[in-house]
């Protein structure tokens, strides 16, 4: 034994030592699946060493991105051993044994459509409810596509968000963000037509020109709100001193289109009339011969102690503006 020490030490050059025996085993498997965002050692290899430590930060080292769904990837030992080495381990310290590579596949959840919607609702329902404005319908437009993203080691989750931080007109526009061991993979959005609503007046009942416009007639109902909203009736108080300027259906949405000020002259009614221009201004009696509500044009009739009992004629005829109750006014 002991010559054949000394021998060995004859052979060796000057100052040269023994090989180290490696103390890290790597059995690589010929398949493998990736759950995560990154291949690590531990994915592909099982690693045997006296010293656990060190094999637990073998197990952690990075060995690139797994590939997408429905591919593989291969890593190899001469693949697994340069990483070692750029980790900072020896190449002498490292033997392998199983397969001369594994081929790798990602471990994969489908996120369906419905769980990118409800994410992306909870953050919709809280913008509508910041915004005072509780009366929105809203539904996904378009398709939301399922997403394959890696099951994770630890955890997955789905992070939205309302882009712009506000709600358009017609729309809201939010990002889904899914997130894999708290790092982001893939960020799908989700677009809801939102359709707006209020509350407005209609018609209780069939309503004939001329009808008074009051609480009686009238019944709240929810309107959509559109451009063509904006003369709708949304207050009792806009009722006051109203008729209804046409014949209106049950159930209709009354506008402000379907109503006017109710007549404050009355057919034969006596009122002074006023002939404004730039060089004259008269001031007269004459007799309504229609009835008139403030800002209509009604026909009266010029009256005098000569003719207060003749017959109207065209030359006693004139058009005039209702101003108030008691007064017309012709401009010229």
């Amino acid at each position: 034994m002991n010559s054949t020490i000394a021998l060995l030490a004859m052979l060796l050059p000057q100052g040269a030592e023994p090989a180290a025996q490696p103390t890290l085993t790597i059995d690589l498997h010929a398949d493998a699946s990736v759950p995560g965002l990154r291949i690590k050692v531990r994915d592909v290899a099982t690693v045997r060493s006296e010293d656990t430590e060190r094999a637990e930060k073998v197990l952690e080292v990075d060995c690139g991105p797994p590939p997408q769904a429905g591919y593989t990837r291969e890593v190899s030992r001469h693949d697994l051993l340069l990483r070692l080495t750029r980790a900072g381990f020896k190449a002498t310290e490292i033997s392998f044994t199983g397969a001369q590579q594994s081929f790798v596949q990602p471990t994969i959840h489908n996120v369906t459509a419905a769980e990118l919607i409800k994410a992306a609702t909870e953050v919709l329902d809280r913008a509508i409810l910041a915004a005072k404005e509780p009366d929105i319908d809203y539904k996904p437009r378009g398709a939301v596509p399922m997403v394959r993203v890696p099951i994770g080691r630890g955890s997955r989750e789905l992070r939205a968000r309302l882009a712009r931080g506000r709600l358009d007109i017609s729309h809201a526009h939010c990002d889904v963000e899914i997130l894999v061991d708290g790092e982001s993979f893939k960020t799908v959005p989700v677009v809801f037509t939102l359709t707006r609503y209020c509350k407005v007046l209609a018609a209780a009942h069939g309503l004939r020109p001329g009808t008074p416009m009051n609480e009686s007639n009238v019944t709240w109902t929810r309107a959509e709100t559109t451009q063509g909203t904006a003369q709708t009736l949304t207050s009792l108080d806009q009722l006051k001193g109203m008729v209804a300027r046409r014949t209106v259906r049950a159930g209709e949405v009354l506008t402000m289109r379907h109503l006017q000020s109710r007549a404050v002259i009355g057919v034969g009614d006596i009122v002074e009339l006023n002939v404004r221009s730039a060089l004259v201004r008269i001031r007269t009696r004459v007799q309504a011969l229609e009835s008139g509500h403030v800002g209509k044009f009604i026909r009266v009739r010029r009256i005098d102690a000569s003719t207060r009992n003749q017959r109207t004629t065209a030359s006693t005829l004139l058009l005039a503006k209702v101003v108030s109750p008691e007064l017309v006014v012709i401009d010229s």
